[in-house]
């Protein structure tokens, strides 16, 4: 006998439809951010709830029972139809309150802001990927558009492309003059090729708030720049670094969909659909 309805626990049916759809409590565990056995736990309470057994259990090979079938088709429905249903109850439906890193508003941002259908007053924050992360910790913003960064791993992800960092210079060769952003890790790895080369060259550091501001300074100065290689543009070229190659993901990074409003879920589907990388 089915539990009461007030006594469904949308979290624990979550869990279940990801695991589902995914294939695997792993890669759900992954996506929520959580532990297998707590998304184990999880399903396991939902299927006292529902007084079936909804999954074999068989520890490497993931399965739904004949009832779990049944179950999964008529609960992904309903929970589309609660989704969608709070969504056209929400008055801010056309909200966006979202942070960018500075260096990415014009290649990412501004494009996708001209894609979408409307939206009411807009709020828009510019910063370093830290302070964005920090934000969205806060709630003071709903997603940010950062450069792949480890402190995000406690929220959702969409990854929006791939490429590589560059050192890159008006000449085209290193300079005395390096730019880089705070020490992140990419910075980090290529203080540890550079220092490898058997002519260690010298250099002074000039460190910025953004790689934006890195590509500026570097042609205003004729310095070398560390940058993502979405931001290489005319007036510099790529400088080679023997044993440097560092790779990065633009992403969009929020709490859960469930907190978005629709135009902040149209944002992420379009980042995510222009540039065709994996979510």
């Amino acid at each position: 006998m089915v539990g009461k309805l007030e006594s469904l626990n949308l979290t624990h049916l979550k869990y279940f439809l990801d695991s589902v759809e995914l294939g695997s409590l792993t890669r759900a565990a992954a996506a929520n951010h959580i532990s297998r056995p707590a998304i184990s736990a999880a399903i396991i309470r939902l299927e006292d709830w529902a007084s079936k057994e909804l999954i074999t259990h068989e520890r490497r090979n993931f399965a739904l029972t004949e009832e779990g079938v049944k179950f999964y088709r008529h609960m992904r429905t309903c929970f589309d139809s609660f989704k969608k249903q709070v969504r056209a109850n929400n008055l801010d439906s056309r909200r966006l309150k979202i942070g960018c890193s500075a260096s990415l508003v014009e290649p990412f941002l501004l494009p996708a802001l001209k894609r979408l259908s409307q939206y009411s007053s807009p709020e828009i924050m510019t910063g370093t990927s830290a302070k964005l992360l920090f934000q969205l910790g806060q709630d003071e913003i709903n997603l940010a558009i950062v450069i792949d960064d480890p402190r995000r791993d406690k929220f959702s992800v969409a990854e929006v492309m791939e490429g590589e960092f560059v050192v890159a210079s008006p000449s085209g060769k290193m300079t005395d003059l390096l730019i880089t952003t705070e020490a992140r890790p990419e910075v980090h790895v290529l203080t540890k090729a550079i220092s490898r080369e058997s002519k260690p060259q010298s250099f002074q550091r000039l460190t910025v708030e953004s790689w934006g501001l890195g590509v500026k300074f570097a042609l205003a100065l004729k310095g070398s720049c560390l940058i993502p290689d979405c931001l290489l543009q005319s007036g510099l070229r790529k400088v080679a670094i023997p044993k440097f190659r560092e790779k990065y993901k633009v992403c969009v990074v929020y709490k859960r969909e469930e907190h978005l409003s629709l135009s902040e879920i149209e944002l992420v589907r379009d980042l995510s659909n222009k540039y065709s990388v994996r979510t």
